[in-house]
Order: structure tokens, then C-alpha cells, then sequence
């Protein structure tokens, strides 16, 4: 385990992104379909994502990955943005779950 959660591309199996967690992910990441705004331009199809991420040594962590804002930098492709971090108390292997927002 390199302690990194990636997002490949599956049409061009390229990395789309990366970021380095404290510890081993030893559990899936957890995406939320339902982050889409219904009323935009957009509406179908998926621009906007909420990823959560845990590390076995108790680490949550909460991304947002925009389609529809550039990259770090002013690079094309997705922007990645941390949205909360959690730090619980002992280790973490089972997969969290997203929700209309929230982690569970």
C-alpha cells in the first residue's frame, strides 16, 4: 500500500487525481451520486463528487472533485478540495457510506 487514494479514469486509464492519506486505505472509498445539482446545466451527468476516504489508522477523510472547475494551478482536468478531516480514535476498516452529504 502506497497510502494513496487515486481516481483513474476509466475510459483513457489515466490518473485523474491523487492524495496521500496518513495511513494504508485498507477500506473502499465511498462516492455520494447524489452531489449533482438537479436545476443546472449539467443535470445527469456527473460534474461534482464527494469522495470519503478512511486510513486503517483512523483517518477520514472528505474530498469534493469538481469536472466543472480547472485543476491546481490553473491546469485542466479535475480540482480536488479537502472538505472536513476527522482524526477518530482507533482504526478504521470498515468502508464509510455517503449519503445526501453526509458520512455514515
Amino acid at each position: 500500500h502506497d497510502n494513496v487514494l487515486y481516481a483513474v479514469n476509466l475510459r483513457s486509464g489515466q490518473v485523474e487525481w491523487q492524495r496521500r492519506m496518513q495511513a494504508p486505505i485498507t477500506s473502499a472509498a465511498a462516492v455520494d451520486p447524489f452531489m449533482n445539482d438537479p436545476t443546472s446545466r449539467h443535470a445527469g451527468t456527473r460534474q461534482d463528487e464527494l469522495i470519503c476516504a478512511c486510513g486503517s489508522r483512523g483517518e477520514v477523510l472528505v474530498l469534493h472533485a469538481s469536472k466543472t472547475m480547472n485543476g491546481a494551478n490553473g491546469r485542466s482536468g479535475p480540482r480536488l478540495v479537502e472538505v472536513a478531516k476527522a482524526q477518530l480514535g482507533g482504526d478504521v476498516f470498515s468502508s464509510p457510506v455517503l449519503l445526501g452529504g453526509r458520512v455514515w
